[in-house]
């Protein structure tokens, strides 16, 4: 590999730093000397990366105008003093089967600049990120952002950036510990970051919970609990599933809850509603609130737990951030104001942080769209798509929800995005692909057989999903293992406790879930003001192989890309969530529904809608003309809207009485129709739904209000 020029160096620029793997890593450095370049060599141990001794040649102390070298070893560290001159190429070569950990370091004073190339595999080296004009001056190294810019074109395309590298230090007065919590549909997670006052904080992920069979690995954990006939729960996440697929469950008389975060959704969910019937009750004497807050105290402690068992003083971080303790919680797309209010409480009565203004304000919230996209920048996004004008879709599938946002690049270093189009969210979630299978199979499959038992289909169902995450294109028939030898009924497909489904059977089962996910591209696509290039897919159910594949080949065709990040996607919001609260990248939203005020309008006889009601005049007490039911618009659905942007209306309250002034209200209410300006209340009363009320003492203002006359000799008060 070879990189064709590197840009001229600050006078002054020092120490280029090389790590090597096992492999010989060879590299030579072409100057021309204007006076002199000195060049030092200095051998280090680095005990965090593991190596191994080493053996390095070098030369030093010279006035030639090319200095080559040959490492052989696994660390090695050259130090190059650049005294005046410039570099002018530098080219390495290395075994592609081979691992490469390199970094740079340009030094001017007392400041540097560390810039970390992670990895190297099959001959690509990966850049976290270029510099750019102001990181450099920050760093008082202006200029040295020239050496990326003069990368030949197919080497930047191959260039991945990890924005976590430019991440600030954190500059609160006191150390303090920020968790964000993914409840999940079917499976949950938690990211969290200690922040140091000076340190760059970083994002760690719990890998450990109770009742899993291996240590450490496995980021999620299935949303489910247990509960007895009094209400108390009895067990959660892996030890419920455990207790349920045992028997015990059933043998105490547990109720297992499942799926119980759909049951906050807002119950107008556009294309994608559902009935209450379709997702697994609620035990009786259990809200909503209450299950989400059993959860969140189940997360909180095995978070805390993950801390004391996995960091050096453990207990003593957890002491020390008591009181400052923050979480972020991440929400499907459609859900808002209202959904957020019980996730609020629930946090509250699971004693997360105390119900006053300061805990209120521990709280935050961010959507897992947003979420997502975070995630796919800390996973690394090549530069052909993060640049400057790029648009890029986010598709988080999940067990429930399908979340769909669509983002703008206003810059690249440092990186800032803005949303280009309302948020979507569709209820097609890998879940109704179960929900699915359980009717096919009742109702048509093994309808009339000696197994169309809802108990004997459920069970086919558990089996299911395993099969479902594996199942792609062309591989044949699958077949579902559920009973003994002596379980047999050809005529149904079942032979000696094996059920057989053909292959067209089980994408018949996914494709709702895929229609629906190219509805929702499309609609993205409709509403973006600007043309998307690329599309990214997160969440569980993206794991799955046909999904992925039918879907690209969908969406390909018309003219985008489809990809999957690296990593483990399914804790993509958990951890974009942490890098929301760290990051923020987004600096403005599309707000996906309108917001404005009930009020009541003032009669117009030359608006038609206004002289079809008529008959529902009133006279107010200023002796004005009024229709009920108005609304009055403050934000219009699809409007972009900066961070501490205010959007605001004149609102006014008469009256007759003074002393009936003194506090005055106003409800705030969201739609969610069609219509972009909607004027009426009661045309759609469904798809208004009031947000809050804001009341104001208006007390201190009597002594300045003076009696009003109106058109009809009224006299009132404004």
């Amino acid at each position: 590999m070879k990189l064709s020029r590197w840009a001229n160096l600050p006078p002054t620029s020092r120490s280029l730093l090389l790590w090597s793997s096992t492999s010989p890593f060879n590299f030579s450095i072409s100057t021309s000397i204007r006076r002199t370049l000195a060049v030092k060599s200095s051998l280090a141990s680095k005990a965090s990366f593991n190596f191994l001794p080493f053996v390095l040649a070098f030369a030093s102390e010279f006035r030639r105008s090319t200095l080559s070298l040959s490492i052989s070893g696994s660390c090695s560290l050259i130090e190059l003093d650049v005294v005046e001159g410039a570099v002018q190429s530098l080219t390495t070569s290395f075994r592609p089967s081979k691992r490469c950990i390199m970094a740079i370091m340009w030094m001017r004073g007392r400041k540097s600049l560390y810039l970390p190339i992670h990895s190297c595999n099959s001959g690509i080296i990966y850049l976290p990120s270029p510099y750019s004009p102001s990181v450099a001056d920050r760093c008082g190294t202006s200029g040295v952002h020239q050496v990326f810019s003069c990368l030949s074109p197919s080497l930047q395309s191959i260039i991945t950036m990890n924005p976590s590298n430019n991440r600030k230090p954190y500059h609160g007065e006191r150390r303090k510990l920020v968790f964000a919590f993914d409840v999940g549909t079917t499976f949950s997670g938690i990211s969290y970051s200690i922040l140091d006052p000076g340190e760059v904080p970083k994002i760690w992920t719990v890998t450990m919970y109770p009742g899993q069979g291996t240590t450490g690995g496995d980021s999620k954990v299935a949303s489910i609990l247990e509960y007895d006939a009094n209400g108390s729960v009895c067990a959660i996440g892996a030890e419920a599933s455990q207790y349920s697929e045992n028997g015990v469950a059933e043998e105490r008389g547990w109720t297992k809850v499942e799926w119980f975060k759909l049951h906050l959704r807002p119950k107008t969910f556009g294309p994608s509603r559902i009935e209450d019937g379709r997702i697994p009750p609620l035990p009786g004497n259990k809200s909503v609130v209450d299950v989400f807050a059993d959860f969140f105290s189940y997360l909180y402690r095995c978070g805390r737990e993950h801390i004391q068992n996995t960091h050096a003083a453990g207990d003593h971080i957890l002491r020390s951030v008591e009181g400052h303790i923050e979480f972020i919680l991440g929400h499907p797309n459609g859900w808002g104001g209202a959904q957020q209010a019980q996730m609020r409480q629930a946090a509250i009565k699971a004693a997360l942080v105390p119900d006053n203004e300061l805990g209120h304000a521990r709280i935050q919230f961010v959507t897992e769209g947003e979420a997502s996209l975070h995630y796919c920048l800390n996973s690394g996004l090549s530069m052909d798509v993060l640049k400057e004008g790029a648009n890029i879709m986010v598709v988080d599938c999940g067990g429930g929800t399908i979340d769909l946002s669509s983002f703008r690049f206003l810059s690249a270093n440092p990186i800032a995005a803005t949303e280009i189009a309302p948020p979507g969210c569709r209820l097609q979630g890998s879940v109704f692909v179960n929900r699915r299978a359980y009717t096919f199979l009742l109702e048509e499959k093994l309808k009339g057989s000696s197994f169309d038992d809802p108990q004997d289909v459920e069970r086919i169902v558990d089996r299911f999903e395993t099969i479902k995450r594996r199942f792609k294109e062309g591989n044949g028939p699958v077949y579902i293992r559920f009973g003994t030898s002596r379980d047999d009924d050809p005529e149904f497909g079942v032979k000696k406790g094996v059920l057989k489904l053909t292959e067209d059977e089980v994408a018949g089962l996914f494709r709702p879930s895929l229609d629906s996910i190219v509805e929702a591209i499309d609609e993205q696509i409709r509403l973006a003001p600007y043309d998307i290039q690329g599309v990214f897919m997160v969440g569980g159910f993206t794991s799955n192989d046909w999904l992925f594949s039918t879907l690209r080949n969908r969406i390909t065709s018309r003219g985008l890309s489809l990809c999957r990040p690296d990593g483990f996607t399914n804790k993509a919001v958990a951890d974009g969530a942490l890098s929301f609260y760290l990051d923020h990248f987004v600096s403005a939203r599309v707000a996906r529904m309108a917001y404005g005020s009930p009020c009541n309008a003032l009669y117009d006889s030359s608006d038609t809608e206004h002289v079809s009601r008529a008959s529902q005049i009133y006279v107010d007490y200023a002796g004005y003309d009024r229709l009920r039911h108005g609304f009055s618009l403050i934000l219009p659905k699809g409007t972009r809207v900066q961070e501490e942007q205010e959007f605001r209306c004149r609102l006014c309250r008469t009256d007759r009485r003074l002393s009936r002034l003194k506090n005055v209200s106003a409800a705030i209410m969201s739609y969610i129709g069609a219509k972009n300006d909607p004027k009426w209340t009661d045309l759609e009363p469904g798809d208004f739904e009031t947000l809050c009320t804001v009341t104001a003492d208006t007390s201190q203002l009597l002594p300045t209000m003076s009696r009003r006359h109106g058109p009809r000799g009224h006299a009132y008060y404004r």
